[in-house]
This record gives C-alpha cells, structure tokens and sequence, in this order.
C-alpha cells in the first residue's frame, strides 16, 4: 500500500512538473524563434519556475512533518472555537502538549517525489544559465 501511494506521488509530481513547464513554454513561445540565447532563456525559465513551485511544496511538506505548525493550528483551531461557537463547547484537547502528542501519532511523511522532481527542474535551470552566459 506504502509502495502504490509513493508511486502515485511520482506520477503526479512529474505531470505537474510538466504541465507546468509546457505552460512556461506556451507563455513565452514568442522568444523561441528569437535567437538561440534567447530560447535558452525560455528553458531557463521554463525549469525553474516549476522547480521551485514542487521544490516549495516538497519542503513545505518537511516542515509540517516535523511539527513546525501545530502550534499556529492549535491556536487559531481554539480561538475559532471560542469567537464563533456561541455554546463555548469544551476544547478536544486539554493542552498544547496532548494535541501535540496525538499529532505526533497520527502523522505520516513528507512529499519526497516533489522535493526531489523541484530540486532538478531548479538544477537543470543553474545549468543552462552556466550555458547562456558561457557561450
């Protein structure tokens, strides 16, 4: 089950580098007849923007993991409770440190298959900048 999910992550991840990357190039299709520095310019640009779109995901991903925002979901979960439910029912959890603790047991991995699919789209773009200003 473990395995399928990752690979369904793969899949996914890669058709929105794609269709990321095919709408960079449909945005900028002009410059392509231009000159050569000139569509190199548009691969510059057409890998890193989706890069850094699943880079960020991937990394967002990590951070919430690790717990970075429990506590902002913890607050602003009691204070909607408290401002909008005119009953004031009793909170689920006693404290920050039970919330976290359940949290803590129900919580999976991180989008790895993003990360990695944003951190090459962002290396291929490096890359090809070395080349247009090399040559």
């Amino acid at each position: 089950m473990r395995n399928k999910s990752k690979k369904i992550e793969l899949v996914f991840s890669l058709i929105a580098f794609l269709i990321i990357f095919a709408l960079m190039i449909l945005n900028q299709q002009g410059n392509l007849a231009i000159s050569t520095r000139e569509t190199v310019n548009v691969f510059i640009n057409s890998f890193f923007v989706p890069g850094a779109v699943l880079f960020g995901t991937g990394a967002l991903s990590w951070t919430g993991k690790h717990g970075v925002f429990d506590g902002l979901v913890y607050s602003f979960t009691n204070f909607a409770k408290h401002l909008f439910i005119p009953t004031r029912t009793k909170s689920k959890y006693e404290s920050f440190y039970e919330y976290r603790v359940k949290r803590e047991e129900k919580r999976s991995g991180w989008l790895i298959y993003p990360f990695l699919i944003g951190l090459c789209g962002i290396v291929i773009s490096l890359i090809l900048t070395l080349v247009y200003y090399l040559v």
